[in-house]
């Protein structure tokens, strides 16, 4: 619904609708012409509960994470796996543990980030 002034008001359910289309095209990799097809077809309440279930909630901005224009290889080579630690209960565990877990976790996904960088720059 378009307002005086050009502002767009949206209803919930068409809030709903885009964010099911986004979380098809982007998290499920389908094609736009699979999408148009399936709203041609009535599956838009389908749709829009993928929405439901995967879009922000209201008040919320739910933005695309940074996405790396480099090509993904075909197949990764001498990558080796990083061992992350079963994370414990979060109710036994105090903020002091909690910051070393985390500074861990973050250590191991720099050093991740490094071995996928060298590999996708190996030609």
């Amino acid at each position: 619904m378009k307002k005086g002034g050009g502002r767009r008001y949206f209803r919930r359910d068409d809030i709903l609708l885009l964010q099911g289309i986004r979380h098809l095209l982007y998290d499920c990799g389908q094609t736009i012409k699979k999408v148009q097809a399936r709203l041609r077809d009535g599956d838009a309440a389908q749709i829009m509960a993928l929405g439901d279930a995967h879009g922000a909630g209201p008040g919320t901005s739910k933005k695309p994470a940074a996405i790396d224009p480099a090509p993904a290889p075909a197949h990764v080579e001498d990558v080796e796996p990083v061992d992350t630690p079963e994370p414990p209960d979060p109710a036994q565990e105090d903020k002091a543990a909690t910051k070393e877990r985390l500074e861990t976790t973050m250590q191991n996904l720099l050093a991740a980030r490094a071995r996928l960088k060298e590999t996708l720059q190996k030609p």
